[in-house]
């Protein structure tokens, strides 16, 4: 079964990683969701899927990227992007064909400012969402992800989309990406002078 997946997920660009969760029963609502989003009859569509979290995309950052349940991810929905947590990937077995490699998640609905237009970090140009997913989930193709995504946390249950896989822009700042060091990490430190680095330990946050 999964030496099947494999083939398949290679011409499609992903690949099922790591222990499969078993096979589980779709609920009619996801029956339902996954068969309108491949345009085909549920008849069509297996009730049954095989889940992992984790999978391999290989046309995804510099020769692929391992996508895992809880990452934060752009997707194309509908002819536009939206930014998803991923709960789970799903292989199901269509009418005719080989199994597809499916994603299942919740929408970070993006925020608005007052005039209705998506709110965007004042230092950065990043667009912000809201950390409170919609309750619906939705499915998408692994062939649709466009690029793995970090969300910093704004307060106010806002983040800003730190979008570092981006093709690269103009931004009218520089950006800095926060990090989190911890108790005995070696950093490197700007020193006093241009090129002056200094090697450091940490002893205590």
């Amino acid at each position: 079964m999964w030496r099947q997946l494999g083939l398949f997920a290679t011409r499609k660009a992903a690949i099922p990683c790591g222990s499969s969760n078993g096979v589980l029963q779709l609920t009619s609502e996801n029956h339902i969701k996954i068969a309108t989003g491949l345009s085909l009859p549920p008849s069509e569509i297996s009730a049954v899927s095989t889940n992992t979290e984790k999978c391999f995309v290989n046309n995804i950052g510099y020769e692929g990227m391992v996508l895992s349940s809880n990452d934060n991810i752009i997707v194309r929905l509908g002819g536009s992007e939206a930014v998803l947590c991923v709960q789970k990937f799903l292989s199901v077995r269509c009418k005719g064909q080989d199994c597809l490699l499916l994603g299942e998640g919740n929408v970070k609905p993006f925020q608005e400012d007052g005039s209705g237009q998506i709110d965007v970090n004042f230092w950065n140009g990043f667009p912000k969402v809201k950390m409170q997913p919609v309750s619906e989930t939705v499915f998408f193709s692994t062939q649709n992800v466009a690029r793995k995504v970090m969300l910093y946390d704004c307060g106010d249950n806002i983040a800003t989309v730190v979008d570092y896989m981006r093709r690269l822009r103009s931004l009218p700042y520089e950006l800095v990406v926060p990090v989190y060091p911890k108790k005995d990490d070696m950093l490197l430190i700007q020193g006093e002078h241009p090129g002056d680095v200094w090697y450091g330990k940490v002893l205590s946050i």
